[in-house]
């Protein structure tokens, strides 16, 4: 079901289109109406609408005008009027389309035929990026298996990795997690998510890093301290500062 209002100042030529949008769309529901631009924000301030029909000249003044300084709108915006002169304002607007009263239901249905059109593809828009964004989410869960057990962890909560031995001990914001494997497999791991090598025993959430003192000590989140080694550590200021 798609959503409309009509801001039109003159009760027929409402009518007129109600009737035609009743016929023409089943699917559609003219939600409100108004004849000022004044009350037609107002509503669309705290509902939601599809389509917006607009008279150019309504009890406020021109549409056209005040919809200039109107927000980015959310709405397909179709004029309907009895002036010409307006229609390069239209198209500035980014408007659907440009109707003459009156009003031909062909050209009524043309216009909104195309806005629908376009709620469609913006809507697919969102969806995709909606998908993009829980792939995205997805792939930053790090998967950690110990001998008893297998972690699916947010890379992000991950503060820095420590060799011990052939085992790694993966350092988070609540937990310490005792691995078998070496910290080689983590630097491949972990290089995508800003982690980085910072010392044959240490692997760094660069995220997670405070500061880096005199003693080559690594200051990071939770009170956690890594190493960093001489030869590493321009190279690893460097990526600190981009």
């Amino acid at each position: 079901m798609y959503k409309i209002v009509i801001a039109e100042d003159e009760f027929n030529a409402r009518e007129v289109l109600r009737k035609m949008l009743s016929l023409l769309f089943p699917q559609i529901e003219v939600i409100a109406e108004f004849s000022s631009f004044t009350d037609t924000k107002e509503f669309l301030s705290s509902n939601t609408a599809d389509i917006v029909l607009f008279d150019i000249e309504l009890d406020d003044g021109p549409s056209v005008e005040m919809l200039k300084d109107y927000p980015e709108a959310e709405f397909e915006t179709i004029f309907v009027t009895s002036y010409k002169k307006y229609a390069i304002d239209a198209i500035k607007l980014s408007a659907v389309d440009y109707i003459l009263k009156p009003v031909d239901p062909n050209e009524l249905k043309a216009a909104i035929d195309k806005a629908i059109l376009k709620i469609n593809d913006k809507k697919e828009m969102i969806a995709l990026k909606e998908i993009e964004k829980q792939k995205e989410e997805t792939h930053k869960k790090v998967v950690i298996k110990t001998y008893d057990n297998t972690y699916y962890l947010d890379a992000e909560s991950i503060i820095y990795l420590e060799a011990e031995g052939a085992y790694t001990t993966i350092f988070t914001s609540d937990r310490k997690i005792l691995t078998s494997k070496n910290l080689k497999h983590y630097e491949s791991l972990l290089k995508p998510y800003n982690f980085a090598r910072t010392h044959q025993k240490y692997i760094v959430n660069l995220n997670q890093v405070i500061s880096i003192d005199t003693n080559a000590d690594i200051i990071l989140n939770n009170g956690y301290k890594a190493k960093v080694s001489v030869r590493r550590k321009s190279e690893l200021v460097k990526q600190l500062n981009l």
